[in-house]
């Protein structure tokens, strides 16, 4: 029974998404946008005084904004992923939401960076983009750094720290207007810095000239490599001198705010090499 479940619910989370940075935004459209949609209509109908706490991305940030506000503008929201429009469009119906229909509802919005592996463990979701670049890169021993089809940088988060923000965030609030949270690094992960720290480690992986890495990808990425299902687009791009579309590359001089985030939590953890080495220990034992 909704009305019921109204009562005895104290805060709605809203973390479900289809994530995949290579979908266009017609593909991720029905689950990202139309189901916010509906979530915001039981929000408003069965649930009038229940905290609502909406999980949205970094990566919708552009036209040189990089404060935690909202709405954000669209100079440069045709570049980004369908991912990233998509929860772009997500958080205007939130903000319209709270301002037509439901004035004064309570609402925060996360916007995590990329998610990353655990700060204790290094546990990753084998399935993250990210995490399948990271993992191929280091099976084909070979990366490319001058005109990468590979993002240059990485704006990487632990998934714990993540997971702090959004559970503080679900703590009683004063209804308002629709605050946000920056959950990301205060420094940028460049590919470079990873390709070092994964040699640190005592793996091989040589950097190569992006013929070469060309070659590499048409001729020993198998199936059941971490890389195969992004190959072809890999391939395209590294011929065109274009980096796969990477939501952190308009970000290079300019690191989001965390203002917000400081407040409530703590300053957020750097990405160093001790924390890596975690990661790549938990890549090595899921490959």
């Amino acid at each position: 029974d909704l009305y019921f479940l109204g009562n005895e619910t104290k805060c709605v989370i809203h973390a479900g998404a289809m994530v995949n940075g290579m979908f266009p935004y017609e593909d991720l459209y029905e689950t990202n946008v139309l189901g916010t949609a509906e979530l915001l209509a039981l929000f408003a109908f069965f649930f009038p005084s229940v905290h609502f706490v909406h999980v949205s991305t970094l990566g919708l940030l552009c036209g040189g904004v990089t404060s935690e506000v909202i709405p954000t503008p669209t100079t440069g929201l045709d570049a980004k992923s369908g991912y990233a429009q998509t929860k772009w469009v997500a958080e205007q119906l939130i903000l319209l939401s709270s301002v037509e229909y439901k004035p004064g509802m309570n609402v925060r919005v996360c916007r995590p960076g990329v998610i990353g592996g655990s700060l204790r463990a290094g546990a990753c979701n084998p399935n993250d983009f990210v995490v399948n670049l990271l993992c191929g890169i280091i099976q084909l021993k070979q990366v490319c750094l001058e005109r990468t089809p590979l993002p240059s940088v990485f704006n990487l988060i632990p998934v714990d720290f993540v997971a702090d923000v959004v559970v503080t965030l679900a703590d009683p609030f004063p209804p308002g207007e629709v605050a946000v949270f920056h959950a990301c690094a205060p420094t940028l992960t460049k590919l470079s810095d990873i390709a070092k720290w994964i040699v640190r480690a005592g793996l091989t992986l040589c950097e190569v000239a992006p013929d070469d890495f060309i070659r590499s990808l048409q001729n020993s990425v198998p199936p059941d490599s971490p890389l195969f299902p992004y190959k072809h687009d890999l391939i395209a791009r590294a011929m065109h001198g274009r980096s796969l579309p990477s939501d952190d590359d308009d970000q290079l001089t300019a690191i989001p705010s965390t203002y917000n985030t400081q407040a409530l939590i703590r300053f957020p953890p750097h990405l160093s090499y001790q924390t890596f080495e975690k990661y790549l220990h938990f890549f090595q034992n899921h490959q």
